[in-house]
């Protein structure tokens, strides 16, 4: 699966601890003024170990969100036979979420803050597009997709408004929109390829539609309402645009990676911005890495 982490022994929580930052006005002038190089603090982490389903030996977490919680899979044996199943880790509990009928395996890729996974089902070797809970073992809703759709079809990311992201085998990039209890799909383009990895709770969408591999394909942004945006990067053929988050009406953050002119993979934070009825995008902004990980 192209979209997805590599895979962990065990799923792990990264739980990033900021420095605290200094009410304005409440120190002098001159220190207010060092520079980003002086004034940063090294950034703190804790690693919570999230196990893995009973009678299960690896897991994979996929997403996170705003409380907390986690949406992965984990291997596990029903009836003494091994497979996989979606889970949910919610206050501090590792919880199967079971596997739609009649399927061999089930995978979370995306969790909402009301605790609604984005998942899919196999069934012979292909993936269909799930929401899985909330929170409760073995209610699963199936997405609607086109009659005879096979191969791998998913749903990747959901907000809390319940709408949903992902792909549909042979129709690359998809939405499906939730009215009355009733998801109806969408989508996004008229390409074949692609994909459309999250949402975020403004309806803004990233992901990529290009034939091409990664790295060398461009990540895009579909803002809400208006025309899809290609996110550039520090030189190089193509990015990768994995989280985005509408802090405003005008504003617009997206996280993920993209290529330098040498091939290097660097993680990258673009900010959007609306000026006059159009949205424009800046150029990404390359994170800090630990010195062992230098590109």
């Amino acid at each position: 699966r192209g979209m997805l982490p590599a895979a962990l022994a065990m799923a792990l929580l990264l739980i990033t601890v900021m420095p605290v930052a200094t009410r304005a006005g409440s120190a002098p002038i001159a220190a207010r003024h060092k520079s980003d190089a002086a004034a940063q603090k090294p950034l703190r982490f804790s690693i919570t170990n999230l196990g893995a389903l009973a009678g299960g030996f690896d897991a994979e977490a996929y997403s996170v969100n705003a409380r907390g919680d986690v949406a992965g899979r984990s291997s596990v044996a029903v009836r003494g036979v091994p497979t996989t199943q979606a889970f949910l880790y919610h206050a501090g509990k590792l919880t199967a979420l079971g596997m739609p009928k009649g399927s061999q395996a089930s995978f979370g890729y995306g969790v909402n803050s009301q605790g609604e996974v984005a998942a899919a089902g196999e069934f012979d070797g292909a993936e269909s597009p799930y929401i899985a809970g909330p929170g409760s073992r073995n209610s699963w809703l199936r997405l609607p997709v086109p009659p005879g759709t096979k191969g791998f079809s998913a749903a990747l990311s959901i907000n809390q408004s319940g709408e949903v992201v992902g792909l549909v085998q042979g129709m690359g990039a998809n939405l499906w929109e939730r009215r009355a209890g009733q998801y109806t799909r969408v989508r996004l383009t008229s390409s074949p390829f692609g994909e459309a990895d999250s949402i975020d709770n403004a309806g803004d969408i990233v992901g990529f539609i290009s034939p091409q591999s990664y790295p060398n394909r461009p990540a895009l942004l579909w803002p809400r309402g208006a025309k899809i945006l290609a996110l550039s990067t520090f030189g190089g053929q193509g990015a990768r645009a994995v989280a985005v988050i509408s802090g405003s009406s005008t504003s617009i953050t997206v996280t993920g990676s993209a290529q330098t002119r040498k091939g290097a993979q660097l993680p990258a934070v673009w900010r959007i911005s609306r000026h006059g009825g159009h949205w424009i995008a800046g150029k990404p902004k390359a994170l800090p890495l630990p010195n062992r990980f230098n590109a």
